[in-house]
């Protein structure tokens, strides 16, 4: 796996490609006139924003802070009893 520094020193579509390859797909949520795939990697993660109705994709975010996971909190459904 690719070193996140590493990671961003690749082009776009590298990235894209490598991420989809190498990354753990994890949740797909909506955003306006986007549809964002999110990609667990070697210690970060990269998101992959496709344009509707295309659905190409016009832009990588790759990043390690936890918070660019907050827009997927509410997409979590975790089983009530989980901590029983």
């Amino acid at each position: 796996m690719l070193a996140y520094s590493t990671f961003r020193t690749l082009s776009g579509p590298e990235q894209q490609a490598y991420a989809k390859v190498w990354g753990v797909f994890m949740v797909t949520r909506s955003c306006g006139s986007f549809v964002v795939d999110l990609y667990c990697l070697d210690g970060y993660y990269c998101e992959l924003w496709r344009q509707l109705p295309t659905a190409g994709v016009a832009y990588v975010r790759p990043f390690v802070e936890q918070a660019g996971l907050y827009p997927y909190l509410n997409l979590i459904s975790l089983p009530h009893n989980l901590l029983a």
